[in-house]
């Protein structure tokens, strides 16, 4: 019987287990404040099953906790991966090299284009998250200062935060999502519509802002904006027509 390669995360775990220590062990240890600790848990859990790759500041935070060797690590980081990897990334580049064949032929941006003239493509999870964000007038450094004391912390936040904001980046974690209400406004309701249903089933959002008939802009005049058939509010049209009109002047 031929037994399975060692991965960076199996050779975490061993190491974890051989200090005699559980997940929720390293979660306690490396977490700044208890707030963090469910957050470690579930980072560790993605670690240890080769879904990601720590920042520096993470890993230093791991070795800290337990003893490794992390010339180790990172050759079975480099070395090879596991197969269902190597399928992704094999998918990808198919993808990426489809579409980019398909944009010269048509002297334009493909994945960027409508499947058909008025057609909009339905709105991720990662879209809204980034919608949100910028309609609170944050950079991803400013939504992050919320989730960290120490400044050492700071870059791993700013990747986590990062990463959601990814092409097709879905947020599984329901205690995640809630936790994006305290950066800025934010529907964590909304955010799982978009995860977990159908299209059809998602609601009128904003492209421009991320607003809904449940979380609407409030326009000068104190009332409600309307998101209308161009999938725009009416306070995000009122802000375009006076940036043109400041524009001309």
């Amino acid at each position: 019987m031929i037994a399975e390669p060692l991965t960076a995360g199996a050779y975490l775990r061993r190491r974890r287990e051989s200090a005699g220590l559980s997940i929720d062990d390293v979660a306690v240890l490396i977490s700044v404040t208890d707030a963090w600790v469910t957050f470690n848990k579930a980072l560790v859990k993605l670690i240890e099953t080769d879904e990601h790759v720590p920042s520096p500041g993470f890993f230093d935070r791991l070795r800290g906790a337990f003893a490794f060797d992390r010339f180790v690590y990172e050759q079975l980081v480099c070395g090879p991966r596991p197969r269902h990897l190597h399928a992704l990334r094999r998918r990808g580049r198919a993808r990426r090299r489809s579409s980019l064949h398909r944009s010269r032929l048509k002297g334009t941006s493909m994945p960027n284009d409508p499947i058909l003239p008025g057609l909009v493509p339905p709105l991720t999870p990662a879209e809204y998250i980034r919608l949100r964000r910028e309609a609170a007038g944050l950079t991803i450094a400013q939504a992050a200062k919320p989730y960290y004391r120490r400044p050492e912390h700071a870059a791993d936040v700013e990747a986590t935060l990062r990463r959601a904001e990814l092409p097709g980046a879905m947020i599984r974690e329901d205690y995640l999502v809630d936790d994006y209400q305290r950066a800025f406004p934010f529907d964590p309701a909304v955010y799982r519509q978009l995860r977990d249903e159908a299209p059809a089933h998602h609601p009128t959002i904003c492209r421009s802002c991320g607003c809904t008939s449940w979380t609407p802009c409030i326009g000068r005049d104190g009332e409600d904006c309307s998101i209308g058939e161009g999938l725009t509010c009416s306070v995000c049209e009122q802000k375009a027509h006076r940036r043109s009109q400041r524009r001309a002047a």
